[in-house]
């Protein structure tokens, strides 16, 4: 099965062989197309169920301990008749001012971690409503440990999308060669264009995408911090 290291081996061979693997440099490269691959979207295998939460009369926040938590990627609410999704923003104020049907939702570290909603619920009646959600998972690095293991197995990615990640080891790789393979990034107003390995990565993510968008259209509304 595929590694980190067969990855950068494959990118050194493009590259005349250029010292990529020194090791004070290969996780930085291997990290990096790494990282890069695991936040081009809400894939699979980066997100987690959050801890299910009731909705109490009065209450805004609720304790979650997370140890692996990124961000918010979708949250809901369900009573079992009625269900809503909740806009994840970047941050609530801590009020009682503001009462109601839920609408908003922040992650928050103070007083504890855990999730923040406003309006703050009132007039429960008959079944509380249950909170489900999805979070993003901090990446898991790559290091000497785990270097040489399976990509797929322990990171999660599909074998299948392999070969993106190593499009992302090629493109740092060639960077490192200050070759012109490496392309370009042109921007007119909000209009982005790519050239040569740029170009290559980003249509291998845009490949990668539309596989897994059966799964990514299914997150529901509001799910980008805003």
């Amino acid at each position: 099965m595929p590694t980190p290291l067969d990855a950068l081996s494959y990118a050194k061979r493009f590259i005349g062989n250029l010292p990529v693997d020194d090791p004070s440099l290969k996780y930085r490269i291997l990290n990096y197309a790494h990282s890069r691959l695991w936040m081009a979207a809400p894939w699979t295998w980066t997100v987690g169920s959050i801890p299910v939460v009731t909705l109490t009369e009065g209450a805004q926040d609720y304790p979650v301990s997370l140890s692996d938590f990124f961000s918010l990627v979708h949250v809901k609410w369900d009573n079992g008749d009625d269900k809503n999704d909740l806009q994840i923003v970047a941050a609530l104020p801590q009020t009682v001012a503001v009462t109601g049907k839920p609408s908003q939702v922040a992650w928050t570290n103070s007083p504890a971690s855990g999730l923040r909603v406003l309006p703050v619920p009132v007039g429960i009646t008959g079944t509380a409503p249950k909170v489900f959600g999805l979070y993003k998972r901090i990446v898991t690095p790559i290091t000497v440990a785990n270097e040489a293991s399976d990509y797929s197995t322990t990171f999660g990615i599909p074998q299948e999308w392999f070969w993106v990640y190593e499009e992302l080891v090629l493109l740092r790789a060639l960077m490192f060669a200050h070759s012109q393979r490496v392309g370009s990034v042109q921007t007119n107003g909000t209009a982005v264009a790519y050239t040569g390995q740029y170009g290559a990565v980003e249509a291998a993510l845009a490949e990668m995408r539309k596989g897994e968008e059966k799964f990514l259209t299914t997150l529901g509304g509001e799910v980008t911090n805003g």
